[in-house]
Order: C-alpha cells, then structure tokens, then sequence
C-alpha cells in the first residue's frame, strides 16, 4: 500500500533537489555511517544532520580568523604598496561582480523553490485531510446503518417469527438472527474503533504550523538577500570610487553579516538533508507514523 507514491494514475517521482540533499553521506559525530531514512526521532540520524549542519558554522569561523590575519598584518604593514595596475583591479572588480549576481541568482532561486515545496506539502495535507474526513463520512454512514439494523431491523425480524409454529424453521431463524446480530455488534465495535481512529488524525496543526513557519522563512530570507545586495553595491560603489573608508564600513558589515549568511546556510543545510531524505522515500516515514496512530485493519 502506499500513501504518498501515486497521486491518481501519476507516479511519484522526488525530484533533482531531493535526491541531491539524499546523497549527501550521513555520518554522526563518531564518523561512522547512519542511516539515510528520515528517521527524526533517531539520535543517530539528528547527529547526522547536525554533522553537516556544523560545517559552514566551522567554515564560517575559519573564514573569521582568515579575515583576523589579514587585517592584523594590515594594520601592523608600514609600507603602503601602491596600486600600479589598474588592470588587475577592474578584472578583479568584475570577477567581484560576477561572483556577487551569481550568489544573488542562487539565493532568491532557492528560496522560489523552497517556497514552492512547502505548498507543495501544505496541499497534499490538505488533499490527506479530505481524504480522511471523506472516509469519516462513510464510517458513519456504515455505523448508522449498524444501528438501524440493531435497533430496528432485528427486532422487527425476532417479533415477525413469533407467529411461525414450525419449531425446526423457528429455531433456524433464531440461530440466523442470534449470528446477525453477533456481526453487528462486532460490526459496531470496529466502526467505533475506526471512527476513533479517524478522528485523532489531525493534520490541521501541521499544515497551520508549516505556513507560519514558512511564513517567517521566506520573509527572513528575503530581507537578508535584500541586505546582501546593499552590502554588494555599497561594496562595488566602494571599489569603483576606491574610497578607503567605505571600505573599510563595508569590511566590518560584511563580518558580522557573514555570520548571519552561515547561521542561515547552517539551517537549511540541516533541513535540506532532512527534507531530501522525506522527499526520496515518503512513504516509510508515513506508514510508521500512521501505524503508531491507527490500528491495522487485520481485525476487520
């Protein structure tokens, strides 16, 4: 059975993104091999997500000290060597620029598709959620009908037999009613069982949560890129002007807006994995999560 492969007649298929993040290797912090299902609830696999999601913080710090050196060896230089190349410094320039509109295409690129992914995932709860308030319909439509059949039915029937005399087809009769009304209680039972069931499957927090969160999410996301791009063009204005103190504001926003730019890429590093393992096999995560919230049908 499969809850998330088919939409209809379409296959599911995970897309390029998803199978990219699945194919990072999964290590927890005793380098040694994890699993790769989304597994959440699993020390071993959170490690492993924190594994990754630890390396542009590290790299970030890394990048920190770099910039340390430089400006210590900088500031303690007394020579000042002279620019004689302005070659160097357009080509430079436009590498800079270059570099700059291609991390910009990137950003807002990814966040398009997160975005879209989301509600993606936010319609398919919504498609679950109607599938299950459909088949509560039906569950009680069957439990009415157990009850007319057990409040109506069968005593109309025990009543209509009191008139027929043949002791051998009277006590037939009774055997069959006695049997009926033996599946129609247990009948009733599974109905009650299911309609339970049924009922504690609520997706409407999950769907109300995800579009806060993604809410928040795109609009942090946004307003960081929108800062970027103050930070680039203040940078190349400062370049292209060769205005040393612009440079040097720019150098100390751009040092502390870079650990907002990791702390950022550290996060969705961490649920990008998380996400591309869900995305690549839903249904495993969606059976053990069912499974522990409604019973198997093996008794019905």
């Amino acid at each position: 059975m499969s809850f998330m492969a088919h939409t209809g007649n379409a296959e599911y298929q995970s897309s390029w993104l998803a199978q990219f993040f699945h194919s990072f290797p999964h290590l927890d912090l005793s380098f040694e091999q994890t699993s790769a299902n989304f597994t959440p609830q699993s020390g071993k696999y959170r490690e492993a997500l924190g594994f990754w999601a630890g390396i542009p913080l590290i790299w970030c710090c890394l990048l920190w000290l770099a910039f340390l050196i430089f400006f210590c060896a900088r500031c303690c230089s007394k020579s000042q060597i002279k620019q004689s190349c302005s070659t160097c410094s357009t080509l430079w320039t436009g590498l800079f620029l270059l570099i700059g509109c291609g991390s910009l295409v990137v950003a807002f690129y990814g966040n398009a598709e997160v975005h879209s992914g989301v509600g993606d995932f936010v319609d398919a709860v919504n498609s679950a959620n109607q599938t299950i308030e459909r088949s509560l319909g039906v569950i009680n439509i069957f439990g009415r009908i157990t009850d007319d059949v057990e409040n109506k039915g069968l005593p109309a029937l025990t009543k209509a037999i009191d008139g027929i005399t043949n002791i051998t087809v009277h006590t037939k009769i009774s055997e069959l009613i006695k049997q009926i009304l033996t599946n129609v209680n247990s009948a009733a039972a599974v109905t009650k069982s299911l309609r339970g069931d049924a009922e504690r499957v609520n997706t409407e927090k999950v769907t109300d949560t995800t579009e806060y969160v993604e809410y928040y999410r795109w609009m942090g996301t946004i307003l960081a890129n929108c800062v970027y791009i103050v930070i680039f063009f203040l940078t190349f204005t400062a370049l292209i002007k060769k205005s040393k103190w612009m440079l040097k504001l720019i150098a100390a926003l751009s040092v502390l807006f870079m650990l907002v730019m990791w702390a950022m890429t550290s996060l969705y590093l961490f649920f990008g994995i998380g996400g591309g393992d869900l995305c690549v096999d839903p249904d495993s995560f969606v059976v053990s999560q069912v499974n522990g919230t409604v019973k198997e049908g093996e008794e019905c």
